[in-house]
């Protein structure tokens, strides 16, 4: 073997495995962000069925990052099942979670209670969520990103479950608050009445459009 040539052979190869290092190690590197999961939601996926729920009274809380540039619908890019599955409502508090990244990127990490029966096994408009906390991801690992899941996620009065069952979507016109207490306001007034499941969704679309 020619001697100037193996040594031209060693040097190239110690060439390539640093520049690996140096410029890939960052992009594949297993990170996580780490906080806390805070659950304000009392949606009991139970009358107001599919969508966004199935009915069961059953749910899972999850928490998952998407891409900043992506929108918040379906399954996540990175998800961790924080909680359950279980009966629905969760308790209120606070649930850790660490979610696992393996790619570099600006990221939204958002929290929200998934009903599995129904919809795309991600994020289903509708279901109780919470904002998106921004983060970057480089090499590093993100810790205290905490996110409080609401049932009235766009802040209107209104629970997005409901809008979503009845309306289609959160941006109805003919979707008000007043419109939700009046219908919740039949059930109140009279506690003891044993109303099934589809009478109670007909009386609650009434004035829909």
């Amino acid at each position: 073997m020619n001697l100037t040539a193996g040594r031209s052979s060693i040097v190239l190869t110690c060439a390539i495995l640093f520049m690996s290092t140096v410029f890939l190690s960052p992009i594949f590197a297993q990170t996580s962000v780490v906080g806390n999961a805070i659950n304000q939601s009392t949606w009991d996926n139970g009358v107001i069925a599919n969508p966004p729920g199935d009915g069961s009274g059953n749910g899972r809380l999850m928490v998952g990052a998407w891409s900043s540039a992506s929108q918040i619908q379906g399954p996540p890019a990175y998800s961790f099942a924080a909680f359950g599955p279980g009966g629905l409502p969760f308790a209120s508090g606070s649930y850790p979670y660490s979610v696992n990244i393996g790619l570099a990127g600006d990221y939204q990490v958002v929290a929200w209670i998934d009903s599995p029966g129904a919809g795309t096994g991600g994020y289903d408009l509708g279901e109780p969520r919470s904002q998106g906390a921004a983060v970057t991801i480089v090499s590093n690992s993100v810790s205290g990103v905490n996110v409080t899941i609401t049932d009235d996620f766009d802040a209107d009065g209104l629970p997005d479950s409901w809008e979503v069952h009845y309306f289609a979507n959160l941006t109805n016109p003919a979707c008000t608050p007043a419109l939700f207490h009046s219908r919740a306001l039949i059930f109140s007034s009279a506690p003891a009445l044993s109303v099934s499941s589809a009478v109670i969704s007909a009386m609650m679309s009434i004035g829909r459009r």
